[in-house]
């Protein structure tokens, strides 16, 4: 793989060559990136909400469309705030199981709406399962025909299922912006008070635990690369067929988090200590975002039909994660693993 040969010039790289400062790289990452993001994904699920209550409220086909043209927004743009859910407020706050915990239990769902729970606000985001609850729940219950996604307790549920997920969006923007457990906003920890180094740390973690997630556990399972024999259901893909938006959106998210034509950038911190491990960076990142964007079909009818057109995405994301893991370790001389402040101070 391409990624093993560029380990032998690390050591005759500049590692002492001029570059941006660690800290001005964090703080770049974060204010024009992480906080875009996540800003971004907020405004997507207060719409999703929206659109949700009006659909419930009017039952027309245009509200349905609507309603799933909302969910297809607020997905994408949750996916590319991924990055900010691996480290900070997010597991405090329970982010992710009240966004988009996967997978979710369809018969778990069925079993909600067949009982006599008030589907509400209040139980969704407080006593339901994390697999009856968020996008997933949401996409479940709503992408069927118009007449049975608007049926009582299937509304019941998208709504407070949306109403939750634009609370828990709004709340981990806040966190980020505003203010953390009562101290100071978690921007400013993780640009101030956290190391530098250790900050990089956590985020070249993120970059790591996405791309592994999505070749090792994901598409090489699903084209039986990494699992004895293929797992189509390997691919998180559910009614929306929504699975090749969600990788594309994750990996543009790690693109503008690394947001290399900036020299003040952490993508411009990697190149000025390898100009080589930067652009095959750039490279493998527009490939892979490209080739998803050109599929046609949700891809676990491509894994099932077609699975060779998928090989050539797993490679690229595979050799990103190996240089993410080795190279650009070893280039920034930090230590993968999350910082022990995230979820449990202020």
């Amino acid at each position: 793989m391409r990624w093993m040969s560029l380990l032998a010039g690390l050591l005759l790289v500049g590692a002492c060559a001029s570059g941006p400062g660690e800290a001005e790289v964090v703080s770049n990452a974060t204010d024009q990136a992480l906080i875009p993001a996540m800003t971004g994904a907020a405004e997507a699920a207060g719409a999703l909400s929206t659109a949700a209550f009006g659909f419930c409220a009017s039952a027309h086909p245009k509200a349905h469309e609507a309603a799933m043209d909302a969910w297809n927004r607020a997905k994408e743009a949750w996916e590319a705030s991924e990055l900010t859910t691996f480290f900070g407020p997010a597991e405090m706050l329970r982010t992710v199981s009240k966004v988009d915990y996967n997978p979710i239990s369809q018969d778990e769902i069925d079993a909600l709406l067949g009982s006599d729970a008030v589907i509400d606000a209040a139980y969704v985001g407080d006593r339901a399962s994390s697999v009856q609850r968020g996008l997933g729940a949401v996409e479940y219950v709503l992408f069927r025909d118009e007449a049975e996604a608007g049926e009582a307790r299937n509304c019941e549920l998208t709504t407070a299922a949306a109403e939750v997920i634009a609370d828990a969006t709004r709340a981990l923007q806040e966190a980020w912006v505003e203010s953390f457990d009562g101290g100071e906003p978690w921007a400013d920890t993780f640009t101030v008070t956290i190391p530098s180094n250790q900050a990089l740390g956590d985020l070249v973690s993120a970059f790591v635990e996405t791309t592994k997630r999505q070749s090792l556990f994901e598409l090489g399972k699903a084209l039986g690369i990494s699992a004895p024999q293929p797992e189509i259901e390997a691919i998180p893909e559910g009614a929306a067929g929504a699975a090749a938006a969600m990788y594309r959106s994750q990996l543009v998210g790690i693109r503008d988090a690394l947001a290399g034509g900036n020299p003040d950038s952490l993508g411009g911190l990697i190149r000025a200590r390898s100009a080589e491990v930067a652009d095959t960076i750039d490279l493998l990142l527009e490939q892979s975002i490209e080739a998803i964007a050109a599929l046609d079909r949700p891809m676990r009818d491509i894994a099932r039909d077609d699975p060779e057109r998928l090989v050539p995405i797993y490679e690229d994301i595979a050799e990103l994660r190996m240089i993410f893991e080795a190279d650009v370790v070893s280039l920034l001389d930090i230590t993968l693993g999350f910082s022990d402040t995230d979820g449990d101070t202020g």
